[in-house]
């Protein structure tokens, strides 16, 4: 576990020296892609005119969303040095609707937005919200990295996007104040959840108390009873220090949050066809390396946490995926095949 310690403690330290490098509005806009001068890769054999474009994250600089565009920045230093991304983490740019909405417009090149968000432009991507449907991390894969990934990417053209890949924070725990060691311990537990129908529909089906809370009151409400449990990635649990108030975590694994890669169409058309394939290369690199990195932090984070005195429990996940099933049936209508052919993929 040393060298895991290493890991994270050299990536957070390197993280906070890139930010200083990586900070929003530093670099000139006369070459920002989301100017109205049409790029055409004239430029591709002079390094030192750069052209660079904004993307923007809601997570901090130690997190996957970051380490993303980061290692797409050394891709594209090595084979398309006339491009640079300008990365903008902790919602420097807003919120991950608003920059959704501000690159399907054209407003902003680029953003790294969880799927969550995501699919209330492109409603392919929201079927992995339901509980249980992904299992593991090879499950994981199989979908976004395969046939049904591919689609959903296509998908993003129909909400003037281009869907570039799929990074990852992983899979969700549940954090709470006592031990959960049965479905039944969920009975009656006040669990924050994001105000999506089925995470809402889910956890209601597991017999919590399921309420809708913004992340930055779950803290408090904790503290002060209104809740008894948040749903978070290890790496969550650790950033906000959720560990002082929940001593407790519960290994449910029950979502699997993917991360998307989106670029506007404005900014896409401005790469020639050579250009275009070239960055696809990359993003499709750097998401891999993405989703390296959540799974090593992940790791790492579990461990800070098990140091700072929580308990971990690894229920038998055999009874709250046989009641989060018997929700599928409702959303089949709106999802068509997609949760069928998720759920032929399970070993």
């Amino acid at each position: 576990m040393k060298t895991s310690k290493k890991f994270l403690s050299l990536a957070l330290a390197l993280s906070m020296s890139l930010a200083v490098l990586t900070g929003c509005g530093s670099k000139d806009n006369s070459n920002n892609a989301n100017n109205d001068t049409p790029n055409n890769g004239a430029n591709s054999s002079n390094t030192t005119d750069v052209t660079y474009f904004k993307v923007g994250h809601v997570n901090g600089t130690d997190s996957p969303q970051q380490k993303t565009a980061e290692f797409m920045n050394e891709l594209l230093a090595e084979k398309l040095p006339q491009y640079q991304l300008e990365i903008c983490p902790s919602s420097q740019l807003g919120g991950e609707r608003d920059m959704i909405e501000n690159v399907q417009l054209g407003t902003q090149d680029m953003v790294i937005t969880a799927t969550t968000p995501l699919g209330n432009f492109v409603p392919s991507m929201g079927v992995g919200e339901l509980l249980y449907l992904i299992q593991d991390y090879d499950m994981a894969d199989a979908v976004y990295q395969g046939e049904i990934g591919q689609q959903m990417l296509a998908d993003c053209a129909n909400a003037n996007m281009k869907g570039l890949g799929f990074t990852e924070v992983g899979f969700r725990m549940l954090c709470t104040n006592k031990p959960i060691e049965t479905v039944d311990d969920l009975a009656g537990l006040k669990l924050r959840v994001m105000e999506n129908q089925l995470h809402v529909d889910g956890w209601k089906a597991l017999g919590c108390d399921a309420i809708t809370m913004g992340w930055a009151d779950a803290y408090a409400g904790v503290q002060q009873g209104t809740i008894d449990a948040v749903e978070v990635p290890y790496s969550l649990i650790y950033a906000n220090s959720v560990y002082d108030v929940c001593k407790y975590v519960a290994e449910t694994n029950h979502i699997y949050t993917a991360q998307c890669f989106l670029m506007s169409m404005n900014a896409w058309n401005k790469l020639s066809a050579e250009e275009q394939e070239i960055w696809q290369e990359c993003a499709t690199e750097a998401c891999a390396k993405g989703r390296e990195y959540s799974r090593q932090s992940n790791e790492d984070f579990k461990q800070l946490i098990i140091d700072k005195g929580v308990t971990i429990t690894t229920p038998d996940l055999t009874e709250f995926r046989a009641k989060a099933e018997s929700l599928y049936a409702k959303y089949e209508s709106q999802y068509g095949d997609q949760i069928a052919q998720i759920k032929a993929l399970a070993k």
